[in-house]
């Protein structure tokens, strides 16, 4: 999780110069259509339960992550509500090793998507803080396959659809038409089920800790 770290630290000192160089704007115009791209971290948990009683537990890996989304909002006063839709490269692999016997246990997620509602609220100090909710997709695939000789195997893949909860805050550029965004967002996509080529079975879960900075551009 160090570099998850280093990643939300150093997208908080380019909030907060932003936000500092930017006037404190009361009644600002947060809503319209925009695009937007992205990068991050992407901190992916997973754990593989398979029949035999064999489990991996919890383990977890780092990989940068970046994608493009759209969005709208629609502003009330100082309140506003809009919706957005992206797509970004997913955790990659995760991987597990098992000792006895000699077993890999990797889950792959290589995209990720999500739909979410945003709510902010314009507190007059020259950013936008805000929360989102939604759904979220992506493929998730267990492999896992003995690293020691011959034995049984799983390589299981499947589009898993669950769910993601976050916030975030935005402030503007010099640019009118920019803004900078920094959010962290929690993903589930729930339990993928698979079955080996000896007939054994693996449940799956992918959860994912993401911290993003996004450019978004108002159309």
């Amino acid at each position: 999780m160090r570099k998850l770290g280093v990643m939300a630290g150093a997208a908080a000192a380019a909030m907060a110069m932003v936000s500092g160089a930017a006037s404190a704007q009361v009644g600002a115009s947060w809503g319209g259509l925009y695009v937007q791209g992205f990068i991050g971290d992407a901190a992916g948990q997973a754990r593989q339960d398979l029949t035999n009683g064999r489990t991996t537990g919890d383990h977890s890996e780092n990989q940068v992550s970046g994608g493009a989304g759209l969005g709208y909002g629609l502003q009330a006063g100082r309140l506003l509500v809009g919706v957005e839709g992206d797509i970004a490269s997913g955790s990659g692999d995760i991987t597990a090793h098992g000792p006895s016997p000699d077993y890999n246990y990797t889950t792959h997620n290589g995209w990720l998507a999500t739909g979410v509602v945003r709510a902010g609220y314009d507190l007059g100090l020259g950013f936008l803080p805000y929360a989102l909710g939604g759904v979220a997709a992506g493929d998730v695939r267990l492999h896992t396959y003995r690293t020691d000789g011959p034995g049984s195997s799983i390589d299981f893949s499947h589009t898993q659809v669950g769910w993601t909860l976050g916030a975030g805050a935005e402030v503007p550029l010099p640019l009118d038409a920019f803004r900078l965004k920094v959010e962290y967002r929690y993903v589930d996509l729930d339990k993928a089920d698979g079955t080996g080529s000896q007939g054994n079975a693996v449940s799956g879960t992918l959860r994912q800790n993401l911290v993003r900075l996004a450019l978004a551009f108002r159309i």
